[in-house]
């Protein structure tokens, strides 16, 4: 057992509740081929929220408290148009 990494771990418990041997689930979770895996494994970063999406938010929110029985549909198209106005 090398190195802890959660996808090791998560293999070998699979491994064991199919009913392989603890060793025998050990050698393959920690087997060279699935660390690399887990090095290639890279989070994705968050995308910035863009200015006319904030906008658009904070006039959707409005209106919904404003209009709480319209379809959203509707508010939505309002809400574009207004940010739209606003962001002018």
């Amino acid at each position: 057992m090398a190195d802890i990494c959660p996808t090791c771990m998560l293999l070998k418990g699979a491994l064991q509740s199919l009913g392989v041997s603890a060793p025998l689930a050990e050698t393959v979770a920690y087997s060279p081929p699935v660390q690399q895996v887990e090095d290639r494994v890279v989070r994705k970063a968050k995308k910035k929220v863009s200015k006319y999406q904030r906008e658009f938010g904070k006039q959707l929110k409005k209106l919904k408290k404003k209009h709480p029985k319209t379809k959203v549909g509707t508010l939505m198209k309002r809400a574009h148009r207004l940010t739209k106005k606003v962001l002018k």
